[in-house]
């Protein structure tokens, strides 16, 4: 574990000597990001109680040469008209030795306070002492450059008016979201769709009077 944070301060001190001479450069980390969602929306909007499933990738993580800064985790940001999102598959890990993605609702991170969340974010036994097992802000990410993949279930909920379906998801760096306390790589999130659903028509039946 020493030698793992010796080694990433030796290349934070590469970078912080490369932003002295390039001047205050604000750096992106993120790689290139896509996604799917099915089935796609159709012209009016969903309508209530669709099941959607929103698939996304990230290729690459520059951010690992942008001031030794990991994938921490990604953060899910869903508009009020749907329902809580419900995890499929992981994604990978690329680099992260022993660690593991856990599915939580809320992570904290130990050291800058911000607090992100649903979404997946990575747990390790580096960058923490001690360590918790069911906690990921407490430690380092997942180390590596490679593509990460996850999907996810979200459910439009029921409402007379249309109501905000607005999907992100937001990558970020073990230097805001972690141990690493090093935030130099923004977070941005990434727009996947952003609609609003269908109206939903009543049938009224019959009125009788007494």
């Amino acid at each position: 574990m020493v030698a793992i944070f010796f080694s990433r301060m030796k290349k934070v001190i590469c970078f912080l000597f490369a932003m002295a001479l390039l001047g205050n450069v604000k750096s992106q980390c993120v790689g290139v990001q896509s996604f799917t969602v099915t089935p796609a929306a159709p012209g009016g909007g969903y309508t209530a109680g669709t099941i959607v499933t929103v698939c996304y990738t990230m290729n690459g993580w520059p951010g690992i040469n942008i001031g030794a800064t990991w994938v921490e985790g990604f953060d899910i940001n869903l508009g009020p008209g749907w329902g809580p999102p419900t995890p499929l598959a992981p994604p990978i890990n690329c680099q992260g030795g022993g660690g593991n993605w856990l599915w939580l609702n809320t992570s904290t991170s130990t050291v800058t306070g911000i607090t992100v969340g649903p979404g997946w974010f990575f747990n390790s036994q580096t960058g923490c002492f001690p360590c918790n097992n069911a906690l990921a802000g407490e430690d380092f990410g997942d180390s590596g450059s490679c593509t990460w993949t996850f999907c996810f279930n979200v459910t439009v909920a029921q409402g007379c008016l249309p109501q905000n379906l607005l999907i992100q998801v937001t990558a970020g760096g073990d230097g805001d979201w972690g141990s690493w306390a090093n935030p130099v790589c923004p977070t941005t999130p990434f727009t996947i769709y952003n609609g609003a659903s269908a109206s939903q028509a009543f049938t009224i039946g019959p009125v009788l009077h007494n």
